[in-house]
């Protein structure tokens, strides 16, 4: 399912602030509502979003009934270096400065795949390399374009059993 077709769905439902919503449906591959019926059992009021701790829990629950891996990683200084890493150490991506990976440059740092990218306020989802977001076709300075928003949170979803091309 395109973005666009979740505006409308969305909107139908009179529906604001449903980046949380969308960004699992693109990635998971669900309808907006079946996306919106997790999210609103899981105490998601129209308008409004989630706090991070409740997107990850829904997050892993979607994956888990769903076959997939995820593996979240955070923004961190270590060893003289800005990356972003999981609980666990693994390092996805470094970069040269705090906020040198956007909503612009991501696929500079990451392999092509699925993805969430939390930034503040927002998150977006990324299906096969490609941003599913409005933030997409956003006018920056009166041209077309992406938007350019820091990154803090990437979620990477890898369906469990598929081979790495």
């Amino acid at each position: 399912m395109e973005f666009k077709e979740f505006v409308n769905d969305a909107h139908g439902n009179n529906d604001t602030n449903y980046c949380t919503v969308a960004s699992c449906a693109v990635v998971f591959g669900l309808s907006y509502s079946e996306s919106y019926a997790i999210f609103r059992s899981h105490g998601r009021k129209d308008g409004h979003g989630v706090p991070w701790s409740t997107y990850d829990k829904i997050v892993r629950k979607i994956a888990k009934d769903k076959g997939f891996k995820v593996t979240q990683y955070q923004r961190t200084y270590k060893n003289g270096s800005y990356c972003f890493k999981s609980p666990g150490g693994e390092i996805l991506t470094k970069m040269r400065t705090w906020g040198g990976l956007t909503t612009k440059n991501f696929r500079d740092y990451l392999s092509r795949g699925n993805y969430m990218l939390g930034m503040r306020k927002h998150v977006a989802g990324v299906k096969n390399g490609i941003l599913k977001d409005w933030t997409a076709n956003k006018l920056r300075n009166g041209n077309p374009g992406e938007s350019s928003a820091r990154l803090f949170k990437i979620w990477k979803i890898e369906k469990i059993g598929e081979k790495k091309k």
